[in-house]
């Protein structure tokens, strides 16, 4: 299962969390072990939004560059942090 989750900016609940909706990819693992650069790690993938269940052997990647993954792997309760580089 994954479930992302953002703080909430509202006056009064700083430093809560609120779930939040975002696109991503789901698609078989790849194993990317001493691959040079930054390779794919999924292969065959659909575009999902959040909330979404993953089978095993199954891998989530974030399908914009909009947030930013406080983890480097997306499974279970994953909080995200808006990209300020993001165009």
């Amino acid at each position: 299962m994954l479930i992302t989750l953002i703080e909430d900016t509202t006056k009064g609940k700083e430093g809560d969390l609120k779930q939040i909706n975002v696109p991503v990819r789901v698609g078989q693992a790849v194993d990317v072990v001493a691959q040079a650069g930054k390779p794919k790690t999924i292969t065959g993938f659909q575009t999902h939004t959040t909330p979404v269940l993953l089978a095993y052997g199954e891998r989530a990647e974030l399908a914009t560059d909009e947030y930013i993954a406080c983890t480097p792997f997306l499974e279970g309760l994953v909080i995200l942090k808006k990209n300020p580089n993001a165009a």
